[in-house]
């Protein structure tokens, strides 16, 4: 178990035991890399004892639980989707909930409507409540006979079944508004263990994914890409790349852009092609490369018989004592000339040992050591 997590189980044992702990009387850290990683540490408090191997790995297994479902939660819509095509109804997390803890939509609405059920029955309850003696009251008045009411009595009458109605037509009302409340039927619920495989199948495709797009950009990175479209389209093709470089990404000012098989299998063909082709200019580069260290190192001769001021006799002598390596310079054979230059032992005269160190420079600076 690396360290930093050793440490961060610690912290959470015991915080968990303690909330207001300060976790500088329990460890110390004795050491840091050059990461800012702890290295070392030293547990010093005397109330708690080291939590043993055992409880980290159990506090770890929680731990890591938890930092999956962070993980699972921005995307949680799309697993469930996957596991359930038709799901209609998600969780609603709220701050810290697991999976488990969440609230699923349906029963929020469900709940909602439960809610607004007791509402209704409660003002149906107080309208009813009300009624009640308006409603004893209109039969009392009832009971009398028309001829012998008073005209007070009929006069509150005529207001108490006016109140009558109006009670009733709200309670009806409001009965007819609770009675269409419907509940919505709940939906599927993955287990949270279908959760987690689906989740584990859906980052393994995102990385494979991943893979695919890197392994195309460096597919088209290798090819000369350039070559394979004015072949494909013509001389004057322009393109360009509107982000990373891949076959979405490439925009062609003109023309058909191809499909990526096809430029595949153009490049096929031009590869071969163009190595030939590089190939040989690379002989020729390395022709020049070969004429020019020969003839370099033939001026610096020269240079220096010049310097020393030779006589023709002198030159006659080095050419004759020295006749293998001239040979191979004016033959542009380098790595012959290199090789008897290092192992000549020079005379002090013709050639000294200054001279045999400054051909071996020249010779090094053409990158031959």
């Amino acid at each position: 178990m690396e360290l930093s997590l050793k440490i961060t189980l610690f912290n959470r044992l015991i915080l968990a035991a303690d909330a207001q702990a300060n976790l500088a009387e329990y460890y110390t850290i004795d050491s840091w890399d050059e990461q800012g990683q702890p290295t070392a540490y030293t547990w010093v408090n005397v109330d708690m004892t080291e939590p043993t191997q055992e409880q980290l790995d159990a506090e770890n297994l929680v731990y890591q639980e938890e930092l999956l479902e962070e993980r699972i939660r921005p995307v949680i819509g799309t697993i469930l989707l996957r596991l359930e095509p038709t799901i209609d109804f998600y969780p609603l997390y709220e701050r810290g909930q697991k999976y488990s803890e969440a609230k699923w939509q349906d029963d929020l609405m469900n709940e909602q409507n439960a809610t607004l059920r007791a509402e209704y029955q409660g003002r149906i309850d107080a309208m009813n409540d009300t009624k009640a003696p308006i409603d004893t009251r209109i039969t009392e008045l009832e009971a009398i006979l028309e001829a012998d009411r008073t005209e007070e009595e009929q006069q509150e009458l005529d207001d108490l079944l006016l109140q009558q109605a109006q009670l009733q037509t709200q309670i009806d009302e409001d009965q007819a508004a609770m009675d269409a409340i419907t509940d919505v039927t709940p939906g599927p619920r993955p287990t949270w263990e279908a959760v987690k495989t689906e989740f584990a199948a859906y980052e393994a495709e995102l990385a494979a994914a991943a893979a695919a797009l890197d392994a195309e950009e460096a597919e088209l990175q290798a090819m000369n890409l350039g070559e394979v479209l004015m072949s494909l389209i013509g001389p004057d093709v322009r393109y360009w790349f509107e982000g990373r470089q891949l076959y979405d990404n490439l925009i062609i000012s003109e023309g058909e852009k191809p499909t990526l098989q096809a430029i595949r299998d153009e490049w096929v063909v031009l590869e071969p092609v163009l190595q030939a082709q590089q190939a040989r200019l690379a002989k020729k580069v390395g022709g020049s490369q070969v004429r020019l260290i020969c003839d370099s190192l033939l001026d610096l001769v020269a240079g220096n018989n010049l310097e020393k001021s030779l006589t023709i006799a002198q030159i006659d002598q080095m050419e004759t004592d020295y006749a293998d390596i001239l040979a191979a310079l004016k033959n542009y054979r380098p790595d012959k000339a290199f090789a008897l230059i290092t192992a000549m032992t020079p005379d002090g005269t013709l050639v000294t040992q200054e001279d045999k160190d400054e051909y071996l420079a020249e010779f090094a600076a053409f990158g031959i050591q």
